[in-house]
């Protein structure tokens, strides 16, 4: 990416949308998987407007109902270029108190020649979920449950793909993911989110969908084996 390229800072804050029964005409109990939508509070010229920005929306309860609130996403892109919505520069979440939860801060813009930024990796300490652990998901317009299955490259294992790499490829943006399982009742699917979007549960953890998430895990972890094997 150009680095003297100007970028602006969009600041959305993502609901909670409860799902209502027109027959007792009262909202129903909150339960995984559920909706959200979004509110684009404004466009900025510097990250520090944006949490300003943020902070005021804490602050006044007015601008952001506290109560279904669920976070803040403040997302970097280039101006004046031909980018996709998904080319982005950097990505930062925050939870309802303002506070920071989460960067993703390797570019997702292709330079010139094709090539992408280059991930160095994260330290341990920035690795906040580890395989195993039950985290919601923020997937467009809803949050699920699911269990992490496979974590961001660390600096060391930054290194080791380099050294490893028998074409001169160095690790990317989508290098910086988690891989998280869901469990519907009957099947599981994987998924690749953003560390912006993994949060911890908020909800009441179900003992039946605890033991399908836990389920998929040893049924994903013996599928690794099994391909290992076979190479």
């Amino acid at each position: 990416m150009e680095k003297e390229s100007k970028t602006v800072f969009v600041l959305e804050a993502c609901y909670i949308q409860k799902r209502y029964n027109t027959k007792t005409e009262r909202y129903l109990p909150l339960t995984y998987p559920f909706d959200l939508s979004y509110l684009r509070i404004g466009f900025f010229s510097s990250l520090n407007g944006a949490e300003t920005a943020v902070e005021k929306c804490v602050k006044d309860n007015k601008m952001c109902n506290p109560e279904m609130l669920y976070c803040f996403f403040v997302t970097e892109y280039r101006i004046d270029k031909m980018d996709w919505v998904h080319d982005t520069v950097t990505l930062r979440s925050y939870l309802p108190d303002g506070k920071l939860e989460e960067s993703c801060l390797t570019s997702a813009i292709c330079s010139d020649d094709g090539s992408l930024e280059e991930f160095a990796g994260r330290k341990p300490e920035e690795v906040r979920f580890k395989k195993g652990d039950l985290v919601e998901v923020v997937e467009g317009r809803r949050s699920f449950l699911g269990i992490v299955a496979g974590t961001p490259l660390t600096e060391d294992e930054a290194r080791e793909f380099k050294q490893r790499s028998k074409y001169g490829e160095t690790p990317d943006y989508l290098d910086d993911l988690y891989c998280v399982l869901d469990f519907d009742g009957k099947e599981s699917n994987h998924h690749h989110p953003l560390c912006t979007d993994v949060f911890q549960p908020r909800l009441r953890i179900s003992k039946k969908l605890e033991k399908g998430l836990q389920a998929a895990l040893r049924l994903h972890f013996d599928k690794e084996k099994y391909v290992n094997v076979k190479k």
